[in-house]
């Protein structure tokens, strides 16, 4: 049942960056900077979902979306808030 819920979900995902990808693209960044920048104090499921919503996101959008841009800027994201805890 989960597993179809998932295919269902990805299906939506993937029509839905094929109508607006610049949508899809400015919420999963916003999603993904929010995670990644609390990823010690986030639950396990929001870090998850970001993660998986990434990787959802390089089949969804076409290859002229540079979303490179998006997991670059994320992994700096990542990369500041862990040498900010230091």
């Amino acid at each position: 049942m989960f597993e179809e819920y998932r295919k269902e979900m990805k299906i939506i995902f993937n029509n839905l960056g094929a109508l607006d990808s610049e949508l899809v693209l400015t919420t999963i960044h916003s999603y993904l900077s929010q995670a990644l920048a609390q990823w010690r104090t986030a639950s396990f499921q929001d870090v998850e979902v970001a993660i998986c919503m990434l990787y959802q996101l390089a089949e969804a959008l076409p290859v002229r979306v540079t979303w490179w841009r998006l997991v670059c800027h994320s992994i700096l994201l990542f990369r500041y808030s862990q040498f900010r805890t230091m």
